[in-house]
């Protein structure tokens, strides 16, 4: 079923159920979709397209509401394969149409598909009345692409914004923000941004302060659900995410081989609790993909994170989250460190030097020890527990 949003504006998405891995690297447990919409009238305008894989679906939606060939333009938002993939299918079909995209659209259309012609480039601010239809566009560069945009349509206050604002999970019976379901909702938008934008919340922001002089009823990205109510409330998150306020809470990372770093786990967590700190989560980093561990570390402004000594450095895979969080550059958390060594200690350091090189506050001494912990290195656990818990950067005041 193709699906008529607004008057002469139809949803062309496609929900894909059957990827594991989001740029063959993010798990998908519950699926992702490629967002594709038509302006029909005088013109026809597709705005994105959708990966390969999802072809041959998303051109038999576009005949259901007109023959392919008479499509007059695609605008292309942005060229990475999970929004272009269907390009040279639909050329081959419709040569005639005409895509509309930056002069970087241009270079990279040459290089990722061969094509040379056919391109209508657009600047920064400039609209277009195509038809019946008005578009202005707006390139947001390194979001996440250089080729980058955004295209507005004025009359309908109505932002296509591309990867901005878009979300991990199929759409489950609705398109909207309110019709989807709520339990994946929320945790898979902030786990996008975390894993995709995380590391470019610099040119976010300067797309973010572009398009607030806008008037945005709805938000239509390329990946989720579309959003018509609650858009003050989409842009108030994602300049908390960017800025990397983070929220009162800790979220409690370890890893664990033989059970000693997590005996120091289970006073830490019992430490945070006796502080009356309601929200906080502790993850097993070597059962949960980092992509996940990523996002609530960006959710909560504390941060404690316990590892063993392996090999003079990080247990693998608190390293691998370790990596994760300095190629993102996750700043402000509340940090502290604990960890296990059997002859000779690195994990711990590790850790420290990580955090001197984000600039994270640490109000605390890490706890290290060799073997099993003894009582008393235990109740510093404790200690740590509360002391970030009740840390005045954490909880304000």
């Amino acid at each position: 079923m193709v699906e008529e949003i607004q008057s002469k504006l139809f949803y062309l998405g496609i929900n894909d159920r059957q990827s594991d891995f989001f740029e063959g690297q993010w798990p998908l447990p519950h699926g992702i979709s490629y967002n594709s919409y038509l302006l029909s009238g005088e013109k026809n305008i597709l705005i994105d397209g959708v990966a390969r894989s999802a072809t041959e679906e998303w051109l038999q939606k576009i005949e259901q509401i007109i023959p392919i060939q008479e499509l007059d333009y695609l605008v292309v938002n942005h060229l990475e394969p999970d929004h272009s993939g269907s390009i040279p299918v639909l050329r081959r079909i419709n040569p005639e149409i005409q895509l509309i995209g930056t002069d970087k659209t241009a270079e990279m259309l040459k290089k990722f598909y061969s094509i040379n012609s056919g391109v209508k480039l657009v600047k920064s601010g400039q609209t277009l009345q195509i038809g019946d239809h008005k578009l202005s566009f707006y390139p947001v560069p390194f979001v996440h692409w250089p080729e980058s945009m955004v295209t507005y349509c004025p009359e309908r206050k109505l932002l296509f914004s591309n990867d901005i604002f878009g979300s991990y999970g199929s759409l489950e019976g609705g398109l909207f923000n309110r019709e989807t379901a709520l339990r994946h909702r929320d945790s898979e938008l902030l786990r996008y941004f975390s894993n995709i934008i995380g590391s470019l919340t610099t040119p976010a922001l300067k797309a973010l302060e572009k398009l607030s002089k806008l008037e945005i009823k709805t938000v239509a990205p390329s990946h989720g659900p579309l959003w018509k109510e609650d858009t003050e409330q989409l842009f108030k998150l994602y300049k908390e995410w960017c800025t990397m306020q983070g929220r009162p809470g800790i979220t409690l990372i370890y890893g664990t081989m033989y059970g000693y770093t997590e005996q120091l786990m289970e006073q830490v967590a019992r430490g945070i609790a006796s502080a009356g700190l309601k929200d906080f989560t502790v993850i097993d980093i070597a059962r949960t993909h980092p992509s996940f561990a990523l996002a609530e570390a960006w959710r909560r402004r504390g941060l404690i994170i316990g590892s063993p000594t392996y090999g003079n450095g990080l247990f693998p895979p608190a390293q691998n989250l370790l990596e994760m969080l300095l190629n993102k550059g996750l700043e402000n958390p509340v940090a502290a460190f604990f960890g296990c060594h059997g002859w000779s200690g690195g994990a711990i350091n590790k850790l420290c030097k990580a955090a001197d090189k984000l600039d994270w506050e640490q109000p605390v001494t890490p706890v290290k020890f060799s073997g099993e912990p003894s009582s008393d290195e235990l109740k510093k656990a404790f200690s740590m527990g509360q002391t970030v818990a009740t840390n005045r950067s954490l909880i304000g005041g």
